[in-house]
Protein backbone atom coordinates (compact mmCIF):
# COMPACT_ATOMS: atom_id res chain seq x y z
CA UNK A 1 0.00 0.00 0.00
CA UNK A 2 1.33 3.26 -0.84
CA UNK A 3 1.10 5.83 2.08
CA UNK A 4 1.26 9.76 1.75
CA UNK A 5 2.06 12.14 4.42
CA UNK A 6 2.11 15.64 3.87
CA UNK A 7 4.95 17.14 6.05
CA UNK A 8 7.32 20.23 5.94
CA UNK A 9 11.09 18.11 5.74
CA UNK A 10 11.77 15.66 3.54
CA UNK A 11 12.38 12.86 6.38
CA UNK A 12 10.07 10.82 8.59
CA UNK A 13 11.24 12.45 11.32
CA UNK A 14 9.21 15.70 10.11
CA UNK A 15 6.59 16.87 11.47
CA UNK A 16 3.21 16.35 9.80
CA UNK A 17 2.28 19.75 7.90
CA UNK A 18 -0.71 21.39 9.76
CA UNK A 19 -2.03 22.39 5.83
CA UNK A 20 -2.45 20.19 3.64
CA UNK A 21 -1.97 22.59 0.46
CA UNK A 22 1.19 24.40 1.39
CA UNK A 23 3.42 21.02 2.84
CA UNK A 24 6.95 21.62 1.30
CA UNK A 25 6.78 17.88 0.74
CA UNK A 26 4.32 14.87 0.23
CA UNK A 27 6.23 11.38 1.56
CA UNK A 28 5.03 8.42 -0.30
CA UNK A 29 6.06 5.50 1.69
CA UNK A 30 5.86 2.02 0.28
CA UNK A 31 4.88 -0.32 3.33
CA UNK A 32 5.09 -3.57 1.41
CA UNK A 33 9.03 -2.41 0.18
CA UNK A 34 9.42 -0.65 3.27
CA UNK A 35 10.95 2.31 1.26
CA UNK A 36 10.04 5.89 1.07
CA UNK A 37 10.30 8.94 -1.62
CA UNK A 38 10.16 12.98 -0.69
CA UNK A 39 8.66 14.59 -3.41
CA UNK A 40 8.49 18.74 -3.50
CA UNK A 41 4.87 19.84 -3.02
CA UNK A 42 4.65 22.21 -6.74
CA UNK A 43 1.91 24.22 -4.76
CA UNK A 44 3.53 24.74 -1.57
CA UNK A 45 3.37 28.89 -1.74
CA UNK A 46 0.22 30.50 -0.54
CA UNK A 47 -1.95 31.34 -3.78
CA UNK A 48 -4.79 30.50 -5.43
CA UNK A 49 -5.47 26.44 -6.32
CA UNK A 50 -2.68 25.69 -3.97
CA UNK A 51 -4.43 22.73 -2.46
CA UNK A 52 -4.78 21.18 -6.26
CA UNK A 53 -1.58 21.09 -7.33
CA UNK A 54 -0.99 18.32 -4.51
CA UNK A 55 -4.04 16.17 -4.76
CA UNK A 56 -2.74 16.03 -8.56
CA UNK A 57 0.49 15.15 -7.16
CA UNK A 58 -0.88 12.13 -4.49
CA UNK A 59 -3.21 10.61 -7.76
CA UNK A 60 0.04 10.42 -10.10
CA UNK A 61 1.91 8.42 -7.20
CA UNK A 62 -0.88 6.18 -6.53
CA UNK A 63 -1.27 7.42 -3.28
CA UNK A 64 -4.05 4.87 -1.30
CA UNK A 65 -4.13 6.28 1.57
CA UNK A 66 -3.18 10.02 2.99
CA UNK A 67 -2.73 11.41 6.51
CA UNK A 68 -2.25 14.85 6.97
CA UNK A 69 -2.97 18.01 8.88
CA UNK A 70 -5.83 20.03 8.22
CA UNK A 71 -7.73 19.46 4.78
CA UNK A 72 -10.05 21.17 3.12
CA UNK A 73 -13.63 19.97 1.92
CA UNK A 74 -13.12 20.63 -1.61
CA UNK A 75 -9.34 18.91 -1.17
CA UNK A 76 -10.65 16.00 0.58
CA UNK A 77 -13.13 15.53 -1.83
CA UNK A 78 -11.45 15.30 -5.00
CA UNK A 79 -8.95 12.74 -2.87
CA UNK A 80 -11.82 10.51 -1.95
CA UNK A 81 -13.50 10.83 -6.00
CA UNK A 82 -10.32 9.01 -6.86
CA UNK A 83 -9.91 6.21 -4.47
CA UNK A 84 -7.81 7.95 -1.58
CA UNK A 85 -8.75 7.16 1.52
CA UNK A 86 -7.70 10.73 3.88
CA UNK A 87 -7.25 10.86 7.48
CA UNK A 88 -6.86 14.70 8.78
CA UNK A 89 -5.81 16.24 12.37
CA UNK A 90 -2.95 14.72 12.60
CA UNK A 91 -0.04 16.12 14.28
CA UNK A 92 3.39 14.69 15.69
CA UNK A 93 6.16 13.38 13.74
CA UNK A 94 5.07 11.61 10.25
CA UNK A 95 7.17 8.55 11.52
CA UNK A 96 4.68 8.04 14.69
CA UNK A 97 1.87 8.39 12.84
CA UNK A 98 3.22 5.27 10.58
CA UNK A 99 4.15 3.19 13.24
CA UNK A 100 0.55 3.60 14.59
CA UNK A 101 -0.89 2.08 11.22
CA UNK A 102 1.89 -0.42 10.33
CA UNK A 103 1.41 -2.29 14.12
CA UNK A 104 -2.30 -1.65 14.68
CA UNK A 105 -4.52 -4.14 12.26
CA UNK A 106 -7.86 -1.74 12.54
CA UNK A 107 -10.23 -0.14 10.17
CA UNK A 108 -8.13 2.98 9.06
CA UNK A 109 -11.56 4.30 8.22
CA UNK A 110 -12.17 5.14 11.92
CA UNK A 111 -9.00 6.13 12.85
CA UNK A 112 -7.58 9.24 13.66
CA UNK A 113 -4.70 10.62 15.13
CA UNK A 114 -3.73 13.44 18.43
CA UNK A 115 -0.15 14.33 18.87
CA UNK A 116 1.51 11.12 19.11
CA UNK A 117 -1.48 9.05 20.06
CA UNK A 118 -3.77 7.03 17.96
CA UNK A 119 -7.44 6.68 18.05
CA UNK A 120 -9.09 3.60 17.30
CA UNK A 121 -12.82 3.74 17.46
CA UNK A 122 -14.75 0.45 17.53
CA UNK A 123 -17.86 1.03 15.81
CA UNK A 124 -19.24 -2.28 16.98
CA UNK A 125 -18.40 -2.23 20.39
CA UNK A 126 -18.48 1.38 20.30
CA UNK A 127 -15.49 2.29 22.83
CA UNK A 128 -12.33 4.30 22.26
CA UNK A 129 -8.47 3.03 23.45
CA UNK A 130 -5.48 4.91 23.37
CA UNK A 131 -2.00 4.32 22.52
CA UNK A 132 1.32 5.68 22.65
CA UNK A 133 4.04 4.75 20.15
CA UNK A 134 7.75 5.32 20.03
CA UNK A 135 9.01 6.00 17.19
CA UNK A 136 12.00 3.66 17.14
CA UNK A 137 12.15 0.28 14.69
CA UNK A 138 10.82 1.96 12.17
CA UNK A 139 12.62 -0.54 9.43
CA UNK A 140 11.90 1.84 6.34
CA UNK A 141 14.33 3.13 4.04
CA UNK A 142 14.87 6.05 1.59
CA UNK A 143 14.43 5.60 -2.27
Amino acid sequence: MKIGITVEDPDLEAPVAQRFGLCRYLLVVDSEALTFEAVPNPGASPGTQSGIQIVILAISKGVEMLITGYISPTAEKHLTENGIRVIPGVQGAASAALNSLRQDPFDRASASFHGSHLCLVSLSQGHERKRRRTQTDRGLSRK
